[in-house]
């Protein structure tokens, strides 16, 4: 049998550099988070060889560096910088410049039941009502942003990107439009049930456009809030409440809002449309937290005893 190693044409010299930016001019991709990671996972493979002085990669090379940073990060992870080493080599292939050396390089298998904790629905409770007692323009902002989360299942990018123009009627009822996951323009929506809408118009005031949550630091008054931003507000209210879980994000917020929706009686398929995954499973995996939940078999063989 042919050595793999023999995939590596000894003739073809591997330039990283040069290679690095043909890619990046031939990548058309909208989302600039897949792009940030297609550079990140390439950008680590380069430094790993250029550290090991290898000239001319091959699969046991992909491998090796892999393993390594395994040993640094999380396999998802890895998994995600993967995806970006192997479109980059499947690249080269394509265009007689380099061979596929790592098309059949796998990831790590990872478990499907989520890692992060969700809020209950007595923490929700409480969190909002404590919220409601803070009158001021921070207080306003906190609850209007806890609101929108906990209700909509919106990632913190899109609320972090909500626009005051895009608060709009959408036969009778108050949506707001978001720009979503590696989309390019607000062309999608969630509805916002009366008392979030109050909270957002008691935080936005007089203000007419613009991005509904800005921000009040010093260097970028008034301007775009980040996702950083939100992270350490969300961070800061769970705190303010003894709710001392690093398991829980903001991110935890989507999956708290799936959890509860389908304990309230939504089918699977309403909170998908929601959440606006493409793929059923990624729900599916949202609500493993509400089965187990909602799984008293212990208690009823129990029972018995």
């Amino acid at each position: 049998m042919e050595s793999i190693k023999s995939l590596v044409n000894s003739e073809i010299n591997f330039n990283g550099e040069l290679f690095r930016q043909k890619f990046f001019e031939y990548l058309d991709v909208a989302s600039e988070q897949t792009i940030k990671t297609y550079y990140n996972g390439i950008t680590s493979f380069l430094l790993y060889i250029k550290e090991n002085q290898i000239s001319n990669p091959n699969r046991e090379n992909v491998i090796a560096w892999k393993v390594q940073l395994k040993e640094k990060t999380s396999a998802s992870t890895v998994n995600t910088w993967l995806v970006g080493v192997k479109r980059f080599f499947k690249f080269l292939s394509l265009y007689g410049l380099y061979p596929n050396i790592s098309e059949d390089v796998k990831g790590y298998n990872i478990s499907v039941t989520p890692k992060k904790n969700i809020l209950t629905e007595e923490q929700i409770k409480s969190i909002y009502h404590n919220l409601e007692k803070d009158n001021t323009l921070q207080g306003k902002r906190n609850k209007a942003l806890f609101s929108l989360l906990i209700t909509t299942g919106l990632r913190g990018i899109e609320v972090a990107n909500a626009r005051i123009q895009d608060l709009r009627e959408v036969n009778g009822e108050v949506c707001l439009f978001v720009k979503g996951k590696g989309h390019t323009e607000y062309d999608d929506y969630v509805k916002i049930a009366d008392n979030v809408y109050q909270n957002l118009l008691d935080y936005i005031g007089e203000r007419q456009d613009g991005y509904i949550f800005i921000s009040q630091s010093n260097h970028n008054r008034d301007g775009q809030i980040t996702t950083k931003t939100i992270r350490l507000i969300f961070k800061k209210i769970l705190k303010e409440n003894d709710i001392n879980d690093d398991t829980i994000s903001l991110h935890g917020t989507r999956r708290t809002f799936a959890c509860e929706s389908y304990k309230l009686g939504q089918s699977i398929y309403d909170i998908q449309q929601v959440l606006r995954h493409r793929s059923i499973m990624t729900t599916q995996r949202y609500l493993k937290e509400a089965d187990r939940h909602n799984n008293h078999s212990e208690n009823l063989v129990a029972s018995i005893l």
